[in-house]
């Protein structure tokens, strides 16, 4: 029945975890996170509603967490904007990041305040082009739902992105917003995605090496992403 197989399922990955957890003691956390991420990406991120096997992938991250956090974010977004990805790929790409970003308190804050501006400012992005075009399709009513499929089959990796950036929110707009109200009016709010995002991935971990402007920086990215999260 359900809970025996339920209870399956937990032996299962209970024994997964030991396993990583003996290897992650040995020293091996970089070989096992770079075949779990292989695994997660060629397996798990095609597997449409998968469960409960991405905490392995978290469980592995939390040993090791400027890396691991900071490359499989980086796969996820690089593939949710990524064109030639299947709808389904690039939708679940949102939903892990709004799960991890959640749920895994370990994530260094610069890492977070980082990706809630890159999903931040590809939304924005998205949605000035479809401007362009003419516009999102309008919210549907049950009379037009089915003549709005294909469209909303078209958007679909916009509003996985939405969502999980919404759900995120949930669990850190207190501290990432904190300053909001006290910069309205400075012009915070109108600073430009291409400024915002001036920083990539590959050079925190200078920034990071050095500890006398880390804090400097983290500050100033957190101003702006407050002003793109506020707009």
């Amino acid at each position: 029945d359900s809970h025996e197989m339920a209870d399956k399922m937990d032996s299962l990955m209970e024994l997964v975890l030991a396993h990583f957890k003996r290897r992650i003691m040995r020293g091996e956390v970089q070989n096992v996170w770079k075949s779990l991420l292989d695994a997660f990406d060629s397996v798990i991120l095609q597997t449409h509603r998968s469960k409960f096997t991405q905490y392995a992938v978290f469980f592995v991250a939390s040993a090791s967490p400027v890396h691991c956090c900071r490359s499989l974010l980086a796969l996820l977004l690089n593939k949710l904007a990524d064109r030639n990805q299947a709808p389904m790929v690039r939708s679940a790409c949102a939903a892990y990041i709004g799960s991890f970003l959640a749920r895994a308190a370990f994530i260094p804050e610069v890492t977070v305040i980082e990706t809630f501006h890159k999903l931040a400012d590809w939304c924005m992005r998205y949605a000035r082009e479809e401007d362009r075009r003419g516009g999102l399709p309008p919210i549907p009513s049950g009379g037009t739902l089915g003549s709005s499929a294909e469209s909303l089959s078209r958007h679909a990796s916009f509003y996985a992105a939405c969502q999980a950036l919404l759900y995120a929110l949930c669990y850190h707009m207190e501290p990432l917003c904190a300053s909001t109200s006290d910069r309205e009016g400075t012009g915070m709010s109108h600073v430009e995605p291409a400024e915002i995002m001036a920083m990539s991935f590959e050079e925190e971990p200078t920034l990071l090496a050095n500890g006398t402007g880390m804090s400097t920086h983290k500050s100033s990215m957190r101003d702006k992403c407050a002003g793109s999260v506020h707009r």
